[in-house]
């Protein structure tokens, strides 16, 4: 029998399959203490390899927060502020959209260029990114 670290605090028995939660009252998770009590040792966790998906997600949930630090409730919202006749939200709505825009059309232009053998993390991959624009000082 063998058991592989999760995501979670489940244990993953790989015999079958089953997930077996961390409940000193479930006989599998007691089963499995006492197989690691005994000197084995469970395989570790393994995260999934990164998706296209992965980068998208998260290059639109760092805009969207970017936009929320600047106190809207995401990036889309903000940018429903262009050319607002308060100034202040004109001038910041137009920075995030421009900004916006720079980010997509730099993954635009880099989309063609092979992957590398090892992709970077999510974090590795937003530091790439252009860099988000300062707030715009309107007086």
């Amino acid at each position: 029998m063998t058991y592989q670290l999760t995501s979670t605090a489940s244990i993953l028995r790989q015999a079958d399959g089953a997930s077996i939660p961390a409940d000193p009252l479930n006989a599998d998770y007691r089963e499995f203490l006492t197989w690691v009590e005994a000197g084995n040792t469970p395989e570790p966790y393994v995260p999934p390899a990164l998706t296209v998906a992965d980068y998208i997600t998260a290059t639109q949930a760092h805009l969207d927060a970017h936009a929320q630090a600047w106190g809207y409730d995401d990036l889309k919202s903000a940018c429903t502020y262009i050319g607002d006749p308060y100034a202040r939200f004109a001038a910041e709505a137009l920075a995030l959209r421009n900004w916006r825009s720079e980010v997509w059309a730099y993954l635009d232009s880099t989309s063609s260029a092979p992957l590398p053998e090892v992709l970077p993390t999510l974090a590795q991959f937003i530091a790439f990114l252009p860099a988000a624009p300062a707030r715009p000082v309107i007086a």
